[in-house]
């Protein structure tokens, strides 16, 4: 059952800050890290867009809201960045992760059939989950 509002819309969300909670938790602290869900939950619980005042970035934290800001690769793009840092939204510029339109769908049709559940799973031990050394 989808927990986003009926009348989420992702163009609606990108046009600028309306009524856009805040949620003044610094989600990479050792704490949220070591324990992060209950803070997920609280985000998902603010609404559809949140913004993070630590990181002065907007989120959002509900799968069907994510997977439609994912969908509209015209208002939110990739290609100008999505890492806190300029200077590695510059290294990354041209990659998959960095890109939109028919250049990320040519960058994805090269290494979707090495991205596979089966492909991925005969890769041996280093592609399966390891406890964390803390």
């Amino acid at each position: 059952m989808s927990t986003a509002p009926p009348s989420f819309n992702a163009s609606a969300a990108a046009s600028g800050p309306t009524d856009i909670p805040e949620f003044d938790v610094d989600l990479f602290s050792d704490e949220a890290i070591a324990d992060p869900y209950p803070l997920y939950r609280r985000l998902r619980d603010l609404g559809p867009v949140v913004h993070l005042t630590a990181q002065r970035i907007y989120a959002v934290g509900r799968y069907d809201d994510v997977r439609a800001v994912l969908a509209d690769d015209e208002t939110f793009v990739s290609g100008q960045g999505v890492f806190f840092s300029e200077h590695t939204n510059q290294m990354m510029r041209g990659t998959m992760l960095a890109s939109d339109g028919a250049e990320h769908e040519h960058l994805r049709q090269v290494v979707a059939h090495r991205l596979t559940p089966g492909r991925c799973g005969r890769s041996g031990p280093q592609s399966r989950p390891r406890p964390m050394p803390w």
